[in-house]
């Protein structure tokens, strides 16, 4: 593993950081681990990650680090999507908070409206993360079609996504103006050194 740390990982630290990922059982650690992994993602890192979001958890809540972990590979699958199209059609239906209400394959200690809408924000980041023109068009028809997620009985706003929508397109729109590695390595930099961007 290179001295500056996951930031600086190659090619050549992929066996070595899916073995750390794989052997860990530590959620803090594999989220970290998670975005190198999905910067360099391959057919193996994207099914391992896809895995993540799609494999349910039985007979027991989800402590929160389990939960950000989910969150977080999430936001690091646009980085999947860049690369592989099933991705990017996974993250298109991400876009309805009811899709993951009704879908969600965890229970976590918050009520599950509250999960669904934060799988919702981070399929919106994921999208813009994913660096693809195509990427425009999915979050237009989200703004259209998802801008606000009401649940319960009666019925209450959850999340308007608005500014999420905003901050994603924009971001996009930055995306498409520099070379795939280089959008790749800003992301990095973002979300291992100074957090994810506002």
């Amino acid at each position: 593993m290179p001295a500056g740390g996951f930031l600086d990982a190659t090619p050549a630290d992929r066996d070595r950081l899916l073995e750390l990922y794989e052997s860990t059982t530590n959620a803090v650690l594999k989220a970290r681990l998670t975005w190198p992994l999905a910067a360099m993602a391959d057919a193996q890192i994207a099914k391992l990650l896809g895995g993540v979001l799609t494999n349910k958890v039985r007979d027991r809540i989800l402590s929160s680090d389990e939960e950000q972990l989910r969150l977080t590979t999430l936001r690091a699958f646009g980085l999947v999507a860049s690369r592989y199209d099933p991705a990017l059609d996974f993250l298109r239906k991400g876009l309805s908070a009811d899709w993951w209400y009704f879908r969600t394959n965890y229970i976590s200690a918050r009520p599950l409206e509250q999960s669904a809408a934060d799988l919702t924000s981070c399929t919106i980041a994921a999208l813009a993360l994913s660096g693809r023109v195509e990427a425009f068009g999915v979050l237009q028809r989200g703004r259209t079609n998802y801008l606000e997620f009401t649940a319960g009985e009666p019925e209450v706003l959850v999340r308007n996504y608005t500014r999420e929508y905003d901050r994603s397109t924009n971001a996009l729109a930055r995306a498409i103006y520099v070379s795939p590695v280089e959008w790749r390595r800003r992301v990095l930099a973002a979300e291992l050194e100074d957090g994810p961007p506002d």
